[in-house]
């Protein structure tokens, strides 16, 4: 995952790209805390929300607002990512 964030961050992968991975990724995290996995998925959910908006108005770029959004989603994810321990196939 933290890879997946890596990519995007960097402008390699879409934000579609990048809600598609992190949905199979959380998936197999079958094995973990139910509730830090929660965590994930809720800020998996803002993504794929931008995402959505983004598909609707058939165009890539983002505005200011949907930007601090996934701004928000991703470092809340990078912090969730290295409490590892909760989860140890989450690198």
């Amino acid at each position: 995952m933290k890879s997946r964030l890596l990519l995007y961050e960097q402008e390699k992968i879409s934000l579609g790209t990048l809600v598609a991975d992190l949905d199979f990724l959380i998936e197999a995290l079958k094995d973990c805390d139910v509730s830090w996995r929660g965590a994930l998925r809720r800020e998996w959910g803002a993504l794929e929300e931008v995402n959505a908006v983004v598909l609707d108005r058939g165009t890539a770029m983002l505005d200011q607002p949907l930007e601090q959004v996934v701004d928000q989603a991703t470092e809340a994810m990078q912090a969730l990512l290295a409490d590892v321990e909760r989860c140890g196939t989450a690198r």
